[in-house]
C-alpha cells in the first residue's frame, strides 16, 4: 500500500487578516441600487379660454325729434267754413235776439246794423310765430299784432275805428276789438286734433241790453 501523501498543515489566518476581510469595501455589485424614480410628468400647458363669439354689430339706428311746436302755434293754418245751416240759424237768431231786447222803434235800424257788421266768415286764415300773430278774414280783411302785446289800429266793417289786441287765455287765442261804441271779442279754440278751430263771437255795447253771441266751426284746408 503506498503510502499516503502527507496533509499539508492549514495555518490559520491572523486575526487581523479576518478584519482586513471585513472590512473590505463592497463591489460595485453588491451596492443596492435604488428603485428607479418616476420623471416628473411634463407640464401640460392649460388650455387657452375660449374666445367668446363676437357680439353681433350693433345697428345704430338715428331717430330725428322734431322739436315740440308751442301749443299756440298749432292755430297756424287756412280754415274753411264747415258749421252748416244750423250755425247761420244760430248766427241769426243771436242777432235776432239783442234786437228782440231793444225798444221796437230801434229794432229795424239795429237790426240792419247788427247784421252787416256780423257778416259770416267763410274763410279764416291765421298765421302765429312766436308772439307774432296776424287773423284774415278773407280779402284785405286782416290785422296783426302781438299775443299780449300792445293795441293795434283797424277799422270795422262799416268804417269805425278800432284797437285790436290779441292774447292767450287757458290754450285759446283771444281777439279783443274795442270802438267808441262798444266792442268785439273772437275767442279763437283749437280742438284735440288740431284740425276743428271753432270762433266764438261776443259784440257788446251799452246801447245793447243783450249782447250778441253765436259760435262758428271751421275745418282745416
Amino acid at each position: 500500500v503506498a503510502p499516503r501523501s502527507p496533509v499539508p498543515e492549514v495555518t490559520p489566518e491572523p486575526a487581523s487578516a479576518k478584519q482586513a476581510i471585513v472590512k473590505r469595501k463592497p463591489t460595485r455589485e453588491s451596492v443596492p441600487v435604488p428603485e428607479d424614480i418616476p420623471a416628473p410628468a411634463p407640464q401640460i400647458p392649460a388650455e387657452p379660454p375660449a374666445t367668446p363669439p363676437p357680439a353681433p354689430a350693433t345697428t345704430t339706428t338715428t331717430t330725428t325729434i322734431k322739436p315740440a311746436v308751442p301749443e299756440h302755434e298749432r292755430f297756424a293754418g287756412s280754415w274753411s267754413y264747415a258749421g252748416g245751416q244750423a250755425q247761420r240759424d244760430g248766427l241769426a237768431a243771436g242777432v235776432e235776439a239783442t234786437v228782440q231786447s231793444l225798444n221796437v222803434l230801434f229794432r229795424p235800424l239795429a237790426r240792419k246794423k247788427l247784421t252787416e257788421g256780423n257778416p259770416l266768415r267763410e274763410q279764416v286764415v291765421l298765421a302765429v310765430a312766436g308772439d307774432a300773430i296776424t287773423v284774415g278774414f278773407g280779402g284785405d280783411r286782416k290785422v296783426s299784432g302781438r299775443l299780449g302785446g300792445p293795441g293795434v289800429a283797424w277799422t270795422s266793417e262799416s268804417g269805425s275805428a278800432l284797437t285790436v289786441t290779441f292774447s292767450l287765455v287757458k290754450g285759446r287765442i283771444v281777439m279783443n276789438c274795442v270802438a267808441k261804441d262798444g266792442a268785439r271779442r273772437n275767442v279763437f279754440t283749437l280742438d284735440a286734433s288740431g284740425d276743428r278751430l271753432t270762433m266764438s263771437v261776443t259784440m257788446s255795447s251799452e246801447r245793447l241790453p243783450v249782447p250778441v253771441q253765436y259760435a262758428l266751426t271751421y275745418r282745416r284746408k
